[in-house]
């Protein structure tokens, strides 16, 4: 359940920053309606679609293969190269699918699923 929750706390903060950026570059703002719909119809699935079973598999990879690291801060870059690295290939992949002269877009992938591994350290400290 907090995967999923997290998955739609990214994606509504994913599309304000995306809203942000084109208002700096076009002028142009949406409404908050916008927003919510841009996150809804394009983002949050793919959060659900790549982000949280790739979540998963990232965290029980961790758990069964890296149990010799002690060290909080150790750990917290280990599953944050993790959450970046399988970013980078979502996000490739995806535009391989769709156009693969975009390919070189996928360093771009990173930046998501920072924002999701974030929101998710964050809902886990809450409880």
């Amino acid at each position: 359940m907090k995967r999923l929750l997290t998955a739609i706390l990214a994606g509504i903060i994913l599309s304000s920053i995306f809203e942000a950026g084109n208002f700096i570059t076009n002028g142009y703002t949406f409404s908050i309606m916008d927003v919510i719909m841009i996150a809804i119809i394009y983002i949050i699935p793919l959060y659900i679609l790549f982000g949280i079973p790739v979540s998963v598999m990232i965290d029980k990879c961790i758990s069964k293969y890296l149990t010799s690291i002690k060290s909080p801060y150790q750990l917290h870059i280990i599953q944050l190269c993790a959450y970046a690295l399988s970013g980078i290939i979502s996000l490739g992949l995806l535009l391989l699918m769709l156009d693969p002269r975009l390919l070189g877009s996928a360093i771009f992938g990173f930046m998501p699923s920072i924002l999701y591994f974030y929101i998710f350290l964050f809902l886990k400290r809450l409880g």
